[in-house]
């Protein structure tokens, strides 16, 4: 399931409502500095309490996100790895340049 945006009443419901009814992968098209409690609590649901595998991208601002700013919803749940970050190839096993990186 695509969830688009996220920040909003009807996206939390659709990350709880997909992981409450099967699904198996759930895409989090969002991103941006941290997430409300409220995200941080749905991903949390989805990834520990039902197994579902979480996505989001990394970001496009060819940042390191080992340093100290949080990009969300990767970097949201600390060293808990709940969501899987997507960066952009560009071919041959190469990471774009404006992709985030660790």
């Amino acid at each position: 399931m695509k969830v688009f945006p996220a920040a909003t009443i009807k996206g939390l419901f659709q990350i709880k409502y997909a992981a409450d009814n099967g699904a198996f992968v759930i895409n989090l098209s969002l991103g941006g500095a941290g997430l409300s409690q409220s995200e941080i609590d749905a991903v949390e649901h989805a990834f520990v309490t039902k197994g579902v595998v979480v996505c989001a991208a990394a970001g496009n601002e060819s940042a390191d996100m080992d340093d100290d700013t949080l990009y969300g919803p990767v970097c949201a749940d600390g060293d808990e790895n709940w969501v899987l970050g997507l960066a952009a190839p560009i071919g041959s096993d190469l990471m774009a340049q404006f992709s985030q990186f660790s």
